[in-house]
C-alpha cells in the first residue's frame, strides 16, 4: 500500500507478514494460508518457492506486494 505524503513520493508501506514465507514447499490446502514471501536473491525464501496442488480445480492468487498494481493470476489444475 502506498501512503501519500505532503512532500515527496508516496511511502511504500508493507505488512511484514507479506514479506515472510509461510508453509514453505507444502501441499495446497484451501483452509490454510500460503505465502512465498519476497522471492529473489535477497528474499527470506531465496530465489524459488514451490507449492503442490494435488487436486484438480481453479485457484486464484495475488501478489501481496504488488496487488495494487493488479499482479494476480489463476492456477488451473487438470485431472490426469
Amino acid at each position: 500500500m502506498s501512503l501519500p505524503q505532503r512532500v515527496g513520493p508516496p511511502i511504500l508501506a508493507l505488512n511484514p507478514v507479506v514479506l515472510n514465507p509461510a508453509k514453505l514447499f507444502g501441499v495446497f490446502e484451501p483452509a490454510q494460508y500460503f505465502n512465498s514471501g519476497d522471492i529473489g536473491v535477497f528474499g527470506a525464501a531465496g530465489a524459488s518457492w514451490a507449492l503442490t496442488f494435488d487436486k484438480p480445480g481453479t485457484f486464484e492468487y495475488f501478489c501481496g506486494i504488488h496487488g495494487e498494481l493488479g499482479m494476480e493470476g489463476t492456477i488451473t489444475v487438470l485431472s490426469r
